[in-house]
């Protein structure tokens, strides 16, 4: 009942430290100081000690002796419980410590684990993987009524993996279940103090596997990344902006990227400071269209993700990559992008990355009209210009040849 009630009081004291802290990017995490508290709800574990007797049909050598088990234990008493602390190098990995305690029969375990989580880039809910390697330790004693007392120590080596997902609730907070799998290795070392009688001791081998199902929560503090600002417009601000803006207050972006002052790319600005370009032709008649997705290099939205297009009834009309730039000057994605996904875009589709939805303002779906529209003039044929000669038809080519034996007429006498 006790142990209940510290986890209780221990659990309210993580969350208002979560709701406390400063907000930060749910899906931008470089930078973020990660806190964590989790449970284990349920632990299989596998046991196998391997001990030496002496062998009495040899008069030298040992008798090697096998034993195998295996305990289920349930609850965060019985299975344990862990904290953490990690740091997040970049948006999609964070290197951890882990330090996990545990205990039964009057025996008390630690065990402290290095951990290196890849994240993968989906938003709200990020899942992840990771691997660790690490140390543990136990030690106890069991002194039962008419037994002599025991002393037990155990050390041993640990690795594996272990998935999960940390679901954000807020910005700076997550709910985090978690399936780990670890194998251990070591030596563990029995006393037994029979009264009246001399210490023995007894030194094993004990090697297993551990499959723990765990929930937890974690506090996000902090954050590389800064607060978006709202940047003034690239198209033309006569054009009213309304609710299909995107972010709130009709945030769009001033031009980004080495193509921002090229006259032969005209600029598509999107929300959460992303810029479309999309580059002029003179060969209207191809089907697809040169683009670059530029992103501000305080975003990391397109590090790491290649799902980049325009969704047409439920399918994604993807951007065909042909280079992409993540250093830390410009995050950017050139390739080619078919001309219907054009097409969509000043018809009222949003753009897709990573499944985030950047919905396009009404002028910005009107600089994409325009650029379609003057495509569009490129593949019409040119008028004449005003006091040209007309042009001639082309000949029938179902008329038959001139016959050059035929009598020419004779000019009409001047009068």
């Amino acid at each position: 009942m006790i142990r209940s009630g510290r986890w209780v009081v221990g659990f309210g004291a993580f969350v208002l430290l979560a709701c406390a802290s400063r907000p930060a990017s749910a899906t931008d995490k470089r930078g973020a100081v990660q806190l964590s508290l989790d449970g284990s709800l349920l632990r299989y574990q596998t046991l196998k000690t391997t001990s030496r007797a002496p062998d009495p049909n040899r008069s030298s050598g040992d008798l090697s002796l096998e034993t195998n088990q295996s305990l289920t234990t349930y609850g965060p008493a019985g299975a344990g419980l862990g904290v953490g602390l990690g740091y997040a190098v970049s948006n999609q990995l964070v290197l951890g410590l882990r330090t996990s305690f545990s205990g039964s029969a009057g025996t008390t375990d630690v065990a402290v684990l290095p951990r290196l989580e890849v994240l993968f880039d989906t938003d709200p809910a990020r899942i992840f993987l990771a691997g660790m390697v690490g140390l543990s330790g136990a030690s106890g004693s069991l002194d039962a009524p008419n037994s002599p007392k025991v002393d037990t120590t155990r050390s041993a080596y640990l690795f594996g993996a272990s998935t999960g997902v940390h679901a954000f609730v807020s910005d700076t907070f997550s709910l985090d279940p978690m399936l780990t799998v670890l194998g251990f290795s070591g030596s563990q070392t029995l006393k037994s103090h029979p009264s009246g009688d001399p210490e023995t001791s007894q030194t094993t081998d004990v090697s297993g596997v551990q499959v723990m199902l765990t929930f937890g929560f974690s506090a996000w503090l902090g954050s590389a990344a800064k607060d978006t600002i709202p940047m003034p417009p690239v198209a033309d601000s006569s054009l009213p902006d309304d609710a299909e803006g995107g972010l709130a207050g009709g945030e769009t972006n001033a031009p980004l990227g080495a193509l921002a002052n090229d006259s032969n790319w005209v600029a598509i600005p999107l929300p959460r400071q992303h810029v479309l370009y999309l580059k002029k032709t003179k060969h209207p008649e191809r089907t697809t269209v040169s683009a670059s997705l530029v992103e501000s290099k305080d975003r990391w939205d397109l590090v790491g993700c290649a799902q980049i297009g325009v969704v047409d009834a439920g399918q994604l009309s993807k951007l065909n990559e042909a280079e992409r730039h993540e250093d830390g000057t410009e995050h950017s994605v050139t390739g080619k992008l078919p001309l219907h996904a054009i097409e969509l875009l000043a018809n009222g589709s949003s753009f897709d990355l990573c499944a985030k939805h950047l919905q396009l303002n009404q002028a910005a779906r009107a600089v994409v009209r325009d650029y379609l529209q003057h495509r569009a003039l490129e593949g019409s044929p040119a008028a004449p210009e005003p006091g040209a000669a007309p042009v001639a038809p082309p000949a029938d080519p179902a008329a038959p040849p001139a016959d050059p034996a035929a009598p020419v007429p004779a000019p009409a006498p001047k009068p």
